[in-house]
């Protein structure tokens, strides 16, 4: 093989081309093994003694780097698919974020109204109070306290009526009495 041609080996597929290299360099003797590798700029203390010992099991070598490459799609793969299933919860959580967006603008454009409402006729009735004499005041405070006293009364009347406890879930179920 020429060096226009290495070279274009090396460039599409540079594993090949380090095997191809390895195996070339194998083929010397042993002298022009070191002359070819020092021409390279590699002397017995760098990386003369890795190169030689790879050249002596390119076998072993080129079994290593399909290993590799085998190892490297299959992890590609692997995270082709895990980006895959994250876009998916991505835009499972992006859809949930607007529909939740939704909802918060439609009970926002019915409630503010009555939000508003209710605000503005708390306002009157505070107006209306304080218009008021403290006669009338007073009789509005007595009934209020009034209407607080009889939640009990009720409970203990209805409880009475139906023989149930008041904890009794069945005490709001009304059933007639057999004589």
């Amino acid at each position: 093989m020429d060096t226009s041609g290495f070279k274009a080996l090396w460039e599409a597929d540079p594993s090949a081309g380090l095997i191809k290299f390895l195996e070339g360099l194998n083929k010397l003797p042993d002298e022009e093994k070191f002359k070819v590798l020092e021409d390279f700029g590699w002397n017995a203390g760098t990386m003369t003694p890795l190169l030689l010992s790879l050249a002596d099991n390119t076998e072993l070598l080129s079994e290593m780097l399909d290993g590799a490459t085998i190892a490297w799609d299959e992890n590609t793969a692997a995270l082709d698919e895990a980006k895959k299933r994250a876009e998916t919860t991505e835009s499972k959580i992006n859809i949930l974020k607007n529909q939740l967006n939704e909802t918060a603008i439609v009970i926002g454009e019915n409630l503010l109204p009555l939000v508003a409402d209710l605000a503005g006729d708390f306002g009157e009735l505070a107006i209306k109070i304080g218009e008021a004499d403290r006669e009338t005041l007073k009789l509005g405070v007595y009934m209020g306290l009034a209407l607080v006293a009889l939640g009990p009364v009720v409970t203990v009347v209805g409880t009475l009526r139906d023989g149930s406890e008041p904890d009794d879930p069945a005490a709001h179920v009304i059933t007639p009495r057999v004589p």
